[in-house]
């Protein structure tokens, strides 16, 4: 997947669970992307925090 927004999609229909971030600018679905590359952030069972992220 290229897009940030389908995985991000499939993830949540997969039960993952978007983290949110105060000072972060984030959508209906968790993403950010005002001055960077759009970015989603999720926690592993683990409590390991991973992102999905565009390539610009």
């Amino acid at each position: 997947m290229t897009d940030v927004r389908t995985a991000v999609r499939a993830l949540g229909e997969r039960g993952v669970e978007f983290l949110r971030y105060d000072g972060f600018e984030q959508d209906e679905l968790g993403i950010t992307g005002g001055q960077g590359p759009e970015i989603a952030w999720f926690a592993d069972p683990a409590g390991t925090v991973l992102s999905v992220l565009s390539r610009r």
